[in-house]
């Protein structure tokens, strides 16, 4: 008995958490629980856990790119619950969730049931596919114009009792501007009345208000080009061009990326927004006496409000989709959802920042939760409430704000953008920036509709080859490796054997994690692949397309190829620091260490510092400029000025070629300065014939990595400018990234990794080539 005892304490503390981990564990992607908005939904959460006996696991991967979902349900690992958001339509059309028609029948005979008639029709529209419902709606804001009151009496824009009129119409919206909009003596906005949003006005919310469309009902043909969409994009270029080019209004827009909000510095005057705002004003504009209108309408056509909605599904490969149906129904329900709205209230009312309910896509529940907690409490000012109940009504009838339904969904919202900025550049007329995207929207459309025609790839046989192939090889290795190793003696041969030992391990790292990756991207550029529909092979179609039909690829490669101007650039600044800071004297580890320093910035954290720099009216950049009398440029916001202003920011990272500077000085021996200072020789020809010629294989070292890094650019334009203006900083492996995980041609995208892969290879190979005739190795007479 004493010897079984301890034998079965350790057996249970090893089972322990085998034990633990039984409990059902239900994955959700997206809710969040970590922000102090997020309070009501982690007690929402809890409160399930405690009910049903289950934990539920929240992640949130940042955001929700279609690329993420996709590979989480190919690779057999998709969460049980995800939020839709914007991808709603597209996901569905793309079979990325399941229907929930069962559900919702076995539901009805629950006195809590969902119930579809409680909500807004487009909210339902929205997830609704061929009859079946595939997804329930959240959360569904609506969107208003809100003005500054003040602003507006003092433009005068006043009605006939001396209260602030709003525009009711664009062209109304239009005419403010102009009363509104306040420049300074060179030119610059410093108030405006209001400025094309995101949502609204857009291409896209213009065009849905006349009544027209992007893509047929069937999906085949592209609509891009109609006369609603022209109408719709001439007027928003006429709005531009009043305001001195879209250049101007770019410039002044970008100073919310500058670190703060102009509609609560009182720089603009109106904007529409959704009902989120209302928080914003309440947090960061409390004494702004603002109200909120009805969203502006086409002159001559209805009112037509949108509202912008987040959306539930279960995944296609969901381990747990009747638990995630029941959290659904909880997270959904009634109870649930005033339990949210109050615990948030409560909370973010004791930390000093007010906070309202997002409004529902349900209209019984929207209705009770703004009754209860906003529209009769008197912890919220009266503008506050008077808002909330504007947005609560305006969501009856109002059209969501989501993708069209379409194989080409995300490619299609791309193009709307380029349209409207190559119109509103004056780069081609607004009939030729929708013809062209026209164009490459129906080239996608009739490459995903007409994939059938081409054969599928036979995975298996390929696997099977491959596997063949490689375990041939590897005997092969092995036998060669073993008839070297024989004659050896047993010291030599242990030697031998501990090296392979050593290597082991990065060989199979390469051999699983690159080199079969390589191998299968290399049969991917032959084919035409989506994630979720299987491979075909259409030869070397993607390689034809790439060099002959797509502009956007040459556009790509030539800006790729203009920042190359940036190595020698580096190289001279980083050589330069390397020679000043290189001296004997005191305190020098510290300033090696303090240009170090750029180097080793997160990307994204450098990328954003320098937007702010950047900055046209409020940047150190352009401050440093008015200094000198010399009015600085647009930077970001410049087509001529984006790329420069790239390379600029690259300068400031050179302090990482400054180390390998320094190593290189370091290994030149101090007597051939000694013996050329003897023979007269001066500092600058020293630093010409004999400085130099010893760097050149650092000169070397340098070129080849720094054109193999810049050929990769690629965190510069997605954070800086998302490859803009006018796709001047649309740089090739961004634009790669963009076929791959956001219009889903990884076929495509194949193709252009290989090109780049032989462009790099080519240029590195002709690099060392070359170098034979400058590079001086000491001891050898050429490379």
């Amino acid at each position: 008995m004493p010897v079984i005892a301890p034998r079965l304490f350790l057996l249970l503390l090893l089972l322990a958490p085998s034990l633990a981990a039984a409990t059902e564990r239900l994955v959700v992607w997206g809710l969040s629980t970590q922000s102090e908005w997020d309070r009501g939904t982690q007690v929402l959460t809890e409160t399930f856990e405690e009910r049903y006996g289950v934990e539920v696991e929240t992640f949130s991967p940042g955001s929700f790119n279609e690329q993420k979902v996709l590979s989480a349900i190919a690779g057999g690992v998709a969460p049980d619950l995800l939020p839709l958001g914007e991808f709603a339509r597209d996901w569905v059309g793309r079979g990325v969730v399941r229907p929930l028609d069962e559900y919702l029948a076995a539901d009805q005979a629950r006195p809590d049931g969902i119930r579809l008639a409680d909500y807004y029709p487009a909210t339902l529209e929205l997830v609704t596919f061929s009859g079946h419902v595939y997804a329930l709606p959240d959360w569904s804001i609506g969107f208003g114009l809100y003005y500054n009151k003040d602003l507006l009496r003092e433009a005068g824009l006043v009605d006939s009792t001396g209260q602030p009129r709003p525009p009711a119409t664009w062209e109304e919206w239009f005419t403010c501007n102009q009363r509104l909009t306040r420049r300074d003596a060179q030119g610059n906005i410093v108030r405006v009345g209001s400025y094309p949003g995101p949502y609204l006005p857009s291409l896209y919310t213009l065009t849905r208000q006349q009544g027209g469309t992007f893509v047929d009902p069937e999906g085949r043909t592209s609509r891009l080009s109609s006369p609603q969409s022209l109408a719709a994009l001439s007027w928003l270029v006429r709005f531009g061009d009043y305001f001195g080019g879209r250049q101007r209004l770019e410039a002044f827009k970008s100073a919310q990326g500058a670190g703060r909000d102009p509609l609560f510095t009182g720089e603009e005057a109106m904007r529409v927004e959704g009902q989120w705002y209302i928080t914003n004003f309440a947090r960061f504009g409390p004494d702004i006496d603002y109200d909120v209108s009805p969203t502006p309408h086409l002159e001559g056509y209805p009112q037509l409000n949108f509202q912008l909605t987040t959306t539930w599904g279960i995944p296609v490969g969901a381990h747990h989709p009747e638990l995630a149906w029941e959290f659904l129904r909880w997270y959904l329900s009634a109870e649930a959802q005033e339990l949210k709205a109050r615990e948030t209230i409560a909370f973010t009312r004791n930390r000093g920042q007010p906070f309202t309910p997002f409004t529902t896509a349900n209209r019984r529940i929207n209705q009770l939760v703004a009754d209860r907690y906003v529209l009769d409490n008197p912890v919220f000012p009266e503008k506050t409430r008077r808002a909330y109940g504007k947005f609560v009504a305006s969501l009856e009838g109002a059209e969501h704000l989501h993708p069209v339904l379409s194989p080409a969904g995300q490619l299609l919202n791309d193009e709307l953008a380029r349209a409207y900025e190559q119109a509103s550049w004056h780069r081609l007329s607004p009939e030729q920036a929708l013809a062209t995207s026209q164009e490459r929207v129906q080239q996608a459309l009739d490459l995903y509709w007409g994939e059938e025609q081409f054969p599928l790839v036979e995975w298996e046989p390929l696997f099977l080859a491959g596997g063949v192939l490689a375990l041939g090889a590897g005997l092969w290795g092995a036998g060669l490796f073993w008839r070297r190793l024989r004659p050896l003696g047993r010291q030599r041969r242990t030697e031998a054997l501990a090296g392979v030992a050593f290597v082991l391990p990065w060989g199979v790292g390469f051999a699983l994690l690159l080199a079969g990756p390589l191998v299968l991207s290399f049969l991917l550029s032959f084919t035409r692949y989506s994630v979720l529909r299987p491979a075909r092979w259409v030869g070397l179609d993607n390689y034809l397309r790439l060099f002959t039909t797509d502009p956007l690829f040459w556009k790509s490669l030539g800006n790729t190829l203009f920042m190359l101007l940036g190595i020698p650039l580096g190289m001279a600044l980083g050589l330069v620091l390397a020679l000043l800071l290189g001296r004997a004297l005191r305190g020098m580890a510290f300033y090696r260490t303090l240009y170090f320093l750029p180097s080793v910035v997160p990307a994204v954290a450098s990328a954003l510092l320098w937007v702010w720099i950047f900055h046209p009216s409020d940047g150190l950049a352009n401050r440093l400029l008015g200094w000198f009398g010399i009015e600085g440029p647009l930077w970001l916001q410049s087509e001529d000025w984006a790329k420069p202003a790239i390379l600029l920011h690259g300068l400031w990272g050179a302090g990482s070629g400054m180390i390998i500077w320094l190593a290189g000085l370091k290994s030149i021996p101090q007597h051939l300065y000694e013996a050329a200072a003897i023979d007269g020789a001066g500092r600058w020809h020293r630093l010409w014939h004999l400085t130099l010629p010893l760097l050149t294989p650092h000169i070397l070292f340098n070129l080849i990595m720094g054109t193999i890094g810049t050929l990769q650019i690629f965190a510069q334009a997605v954070v800086m400018t998302k490859g803009g203006p006018l796709d001047a900083t649309l740089f090739y492996v961004y634009y790669l990234f963009n076929n791959a995980f956001s219009y889903f041609q990884l076929g495509y995208a194949s193709a252009m990794s290989w090109v780049l892969f032989f462009l790099i290879l080519a240029l590195t190979l002709l690099q060392l080539r070359l170098a034979s005739r400058w590079v001086y190795y000491e001891g050898e007479d050429q490379l």
